[in-house]
């Protein structure tokens, strides 16, 4: 049996893994976010440029497509990201458990992401 002061030892360990964990993913969603917006600005010019009718994809420039390709990446990515659950309930005990699995994925895959982006521009 823990003595109270064990518990609290392993509930504050706990939160502040919790709080490394969250800052972390956060800071990825951010990164994220700013390549959603540079993207975004991209596909307003190309919105903007054929306004005026009718585009068939293949009457679009391959640069065109790529912005575009890249945004519906961006966006699935984002999308996965937040649909993480950043804690679920434990069966054994009353404490939470980090989902630290599924954050890593999202975050490699997010930063893959970034990285391939990054290369491209």
């Amino acid at each position: 049996m823990l003595s109270n002061e064990q518990k609290i030892n392993t509930i504050c360990n706990y939160l502040s893994d919790l709080q490394r964990t969250a800052e972390q993913y956060n800071a990825t969603l951010v990164q994220m976010r700013s390549l959603y917006l540079e993207q975004l600005h991209k596909m307003q010019h190309i919105v903007d440029k054929h306004s005026k009718k009718y585009i068939n994809w293949h009457d679009l420039s391959s640069d065109e497509q790529l912005v575009i390709e890249n945004m519906i990446l961006i966006v699935g990515v984002l999308y996965n990201m937040c649909k993480i659950q950043l804690v679920y309930k434990s069966s054994l005990s009353n404490q939470n458990i980090i989902n630290k699995i599924e954050i890593s994925k999202a975050e490699n895959n997010a930063n893959n992401v970034i990285i391939q982006m990054r290369q491209i521009a």
